[in-house]
């Protein structure tokens, strides 16, 4: 993950933070069979990007956001012969207020 910060004067600034997940795959073992290849399943790797863009004021902060960015798609599980897969793309927005108290 990486951040970077612009002030825009005394009581505001900028940010744009971009996140890279990346995992090589794996072995799924989710009823415990140890050793046993027909109970078990090589993952395939993945790489996740998500970015987001956004402005913060002395209370509040308002950003856009975009998560896994090229829509990568994975078998997080497989259970029964079922696949269960990771969340697409989501694309969105978020405002945040702070109420009372310093920061």
């Amino acid at each position: 993950t990486a951040t970077y910060n612009v002030p825009f004067g005394d009581r505001a600034s900028g940010f744009f933070t971009a996140s890279l997940n990346s995992e090589d795959g794996g072995f799924e073992n989710a009823i415990g069979a140890l050793n046993v290849p027909d109970l078990s399943r090589i993952l395939e790797g993945f790489t996740l990007l998500s970015l987001r863009a956004g402005v913060r004021f002395d209370n509040f902060t308002v950003s856009l956001f975009a998560n896994n960015v090229t829509d990568e798609r994975y078998v997080q599980q497989n259970v029964q012969q079922n696949n269960f897969f990771n969340e697409g793309a989501v694309v969105g927005f978020n405002v945040r207020a702070r109420f009372g108290g310093e920061r």
